[in-house]
């Protein structure tokens, strides 16, 4: 099991304010949500309607949400800015990835970016060092618990 990224609302020093070019993505998702401009879609038809070479963090998430429950939901503006916060287009991406599924799995329908700012992440975004704690916290004897079925299954 992984501890949450965006459980560290009680220690400061493990979240960090928006950058600006971050609220614009989060200020402009949402708008898009609310006019219906964005729809939830299932992680399968993002993958199929993603550009023809989309950035690798954005690639990489929708890979990782392709291994997730078949019917769930997603924003495609929520993946955009998740993608965004990945300093290291690797790990940070698919732990971000797992925080969506389980965010979805727990709320029952797709997170779109009211309930992402509200209740997901409303202490800000996590830092550096709370990827790190992160990823080291789902790391098993085996390997890495993410690479499991398991993770992605609720």
């Amino acid at each position: 099991m992984m501890k949450s990224l965006f459980s560290y609302g009680a220690d400061p020093a493990k979240v960090r304010a928006m950058e600006p070019f971050e609220a614009e993505i989060m200020l402009r998702v949402l708008l898009a949500e609310q006019s219906q401009f964005i729809k939830p879609s299932k992680a399968s038809d993002l993958f199929k309607n993603a550009p023809s070479e989309p950035p690798p963090a954005v690639l990489t998430m929708l890979g990782c949400l392709r291994m997730a429950e078949e019917e769930l939901l997603y924003s495609e503006g929520v993946i955009i800015l998740l993608a965004q916060l990945a300093t290291n287009p690797g790990r940070a991406v698919i732990m971000l990835a797992h925080e969506l599924v389980t965010a979805t799995l727990k709320r029952g329908q797709c997170v779109d970016m009211s309930y992402f700012g509200q209740e997901v992440c409303p202490w800000g975004f996590p830092t550096d060092e709370a990827f790190r704690e992160s990823w080291a916290s789902q790391k098993t004897l085996s390997g890495n618990w993410l690479d499991t079925p398991e993770a992605w299954h609720g």
